[in-house]
Formats: structure tokens, sequence, C-alpha cells
């Protein structure tokens, strides 16, 4: 019986040994089981958010936006994002040196709105520019998750 004790507890202590130990997380790195291939939870995807802005007489019948854009927890600065912003006339491409971009007097009319940047997740979305307003868009970009196969 004693036997059969001593090796039972041999064989948990090796056992525990062996088993991998999880890595502890480092600052601004996401360590995921698994890899997600099709999905991501809702608060790992980039977003946008509209607000409303001012009237601004100045426009004459144009109408204009101020795209904010941030990163997440992890990386909250998103220097050197590229945005896109394609209309029926308008076509604007442009790198932020900062986080903050002005885009008027552009016609009013929907047009759509890509903003990415390398290390984060892609953000398209369609903006409404309206006649004598200058609205606001803010967008938080994700950091995208890198799987190694």
């Amino acid at each position: 019986m004693v036997v059969r004790v001593v090796v039972a507890v041999a064989l948990l202590l090796f056992t525990q040994a062996c088993v991998a130990r999880p890595t502890p997380p480092q600052a601004g790195v996401l360590i995921v089981g698994g890899c997600p291939r099709d999905t991501l939870p809702a608060s790992r995807r980039s977003s946008l958010l509209r607000l409303p802005g001012g009237r601004d007489s100045s426009f004459r019948g144009r109408g204009g936006i101020l795209v904010h854009i941030r990163g997440d927890q992890a990386n909250p600065s998103v220097r050197g994002a590229q945005v896109s912003l394609r209309g029926t006339d308008v076509s604007r491409d442009t790198v932020l040196s900062d986080s903050t971009l002005l885009l008027r007097p552009l016609p009013t009319g929907r047009y759509s709105l890509r903003v990415h940047r390398i290390g984060y997740l892609n953000l398209m979305d369609s903006v409404a520019i309206r006649a004598g307003y200058l609205d606001t868009v803010r967008v938080a970009l994700a950091t995208a998750i890198v799987c190694l196969d």
C-alpha cells in the first residue's frame, strides 16, 4: 500500500513538471490560445463612431469631416495610419503623422472611408458628408492578431 502511494505521488510530480506552463503576459503583447480564423470577439474589432458636428456657413453647400484615429489599449498610438476617402467625384489618400485629419470642403454625399495601418485591423465604413456641417468620425483600430502556423 505504501509503495502504491509513493508511486502515485512520484507520477503526479513528474506529470506536473512535464506540463507546459503558460507564458506570463507582456505589455503590448496579446497571447491567444489557438488561432482565431474567421471570427474575433467584438472587443478585438476596429470600430467607427460618427458624431454630428456644428453648422459652418463658410462651406457654401459643401461639408467636411474631422477624423480622429486611435489604437486599442495595447497600442494606443496609430501614427502613420493611411486614410482613404472615396466618393463619386472625390478620391483622397493621406498618411497621418498625427492622429487627427481634417477633410474639407467636400461635396455632399456618401463616401467610403478606409483606415489601415500595419499591425492593426483595417476599418472600412460608409460616411455621409452633409452640406454646411463639419462632422466628427472617431476610429478605433484594434491590434491585429498574427497566427504563425
